[in-house]
């Protein structure tokens, strides 16, 4: 099987992009593929394919020794072994850039991150099935300021109230600068002292689409933003809540006008 490379140089000129997005790849191609890659690809975008956990041995397999992968397996059937195995890259410092998501990940892959001891700066973990026992993992994992993640994605994981408070919390004690909960149950009541919390610890954006949000939530949120604005500049993302009415709209958008440190996305 030929090894297509696209865009993106290594030092000595050659492509360090390897794109094979949407080929109807299974694992045996994948093995077939990491028998031939190249030295100096870093860049691999594998998704929209048929990979499962076997195919992600062989890559992790044949991706050692790299620095600074950024590794694309979105849309695939990635498990929690897979994510075992990927997990081997994260502790060696392997991976800087890393997307599982529309996968078959639940609570028990997540047990397997370490991100305190990686140096992953992306993860996108969207689409699996993490529920509140993945995020309450994660939210351990991310606390303390111990990590090198700057955007996380955990949206459309069944992620209900505890596990959403426990990632907002912890989120204001690390280093985070984005972070998309779109499609989780946030406590709403409260979602204004956690963003306060959030934009001290330097959280540059924050998407919070499809949370349920209403006119009462979004009175209580604009009240809280104006009795203390927060510390630094940030991108507040709340669009596709149908459950916001227009008297809601106008409280934030009132807000918007008056601070304007949030940018506000409705």
């Amino acid at each position: 099987m030929t090894v297509p490379q696209q865009n993106g140089c290594s030092a000595n000129g050659a492509s360090s992009r390897l794109l094979l997005r949407g080929r109807q790849l299974s694992d045996s191609d994948l093995q077939k593929i990491c028998d031939k890659l190249p030295n100096h690809v870093t860049d691999i975008d594998l998704s929209s394919n048929s990979i499962g956990d076997a195919g992600v041995e062989q890559l992790v397999n044949a991706l050692k020794e790299r620095k600074g992968l950024k590794i694309n397996l979105s849309d695939n059937n990635v498990g929690d072994e897979g994510l075992r195995q990927l997990s081997l890259l994260l502790s060696l410092d392997n991976i800087k850039e890393l997307d599982l998501s529309m996968n078959e990940i639940t609570a028990a892959g997540a047990a397997h991150l370490d991100l305190s001891r990686a140096a992953v700066a992306v993860l996108n973990l969207q689409g699996n099935e993490l529920g509140d026992e993945g995020a309450l993992k994660i939210a351990l994992e991310i606390t303390g300021g111990h990590t090198k993640l700057l955007e996380l994605d955990v949206s459309n994981n069944g992620i209900q109230t505890t596990g959403a408070a426990a990632l907002l919390t912890a989120a204001a004690n690390c280093s985070l600068q984005t972070l998309r909960m779109d499609d989780t149950e946030p406590p709403l009541l409260a979602l204004g002292d956690h963003i306060v919390a959030l934009s001290k610890s330097g959280l540059r954006s924050l998407s919070l689409r499809c949370i349920g949000l209403t006119d009462r939530h979004a009175a209580t949120l604009a009240a809280t933003l104006a009795l203390n604005p927060p510390a630094s500049s940030m991108v507040l993302d709340l669009r596709n809540n149908g459950t916001l009415g227009a008297t809601g709209r106008t409280a934030l958008q009132g807000l918007s006008r008056l601070k304007s440190t949030i940018e506000l996305l409705l």
